[in-house]
């Protein structure tokens, strides 16, 4: 019997987790880990900044909306670890010990793209 991933109940071997990547084929990879992170519903911090909460106050008014936005970052906190651990898991060793600094998910996709998209574009050139 396969053991259960506790967070999304699936088995460890997982048949939609991608190749890990090397630093050649960029987009196969790059496909794949954006449906990878889609099925792990947590994509959505890659296209969307860290929340912002404003101040404490004391005003009663404000409260439910302070309250609403907390439970926003916590959430988006959480989605953001889990996605970027996913697309470290997807990584070479050495990718992952450059890459692995503390960014947002959405930074290191970022340098990742800029790296690798610009890279396979020359060399098609």
């Amino acid at each position: 019997m396969a053991a259960t991933d506790e967070l999304s109940g699936s088995s460890s071997n997982d048949i939609n987790k991608p190749f890990r990547f090397e630093g050649v084929h960029f987009k196969r990879w790059k496909q794949k880990i954006l449906f990878y992170l889609t099925v792990k519903k947590v994509v959505v911090v890659l296209d969307t900044v860290k929340p912002d909460v404003a101040e404490s106050s004391t005003d009663k008014d404000k409260q439910p909306k302070v309250e609403k936005k907390q439970k926003e970052l916590d959430s988006w906190t959480e989605n953001d670890f889990l996605c970027k651990n996913f697309i470290f898991n997807g990584l070479s060793d050495d990718l992952y010990d450059y890459y692995n600094f503390d960014k947002s998910a959405k930074e290191i996709w970022e340098a990742l793209q800029k790296k690798y998209d610009t890279e396979e574009a020359g060399i098609k050139k």
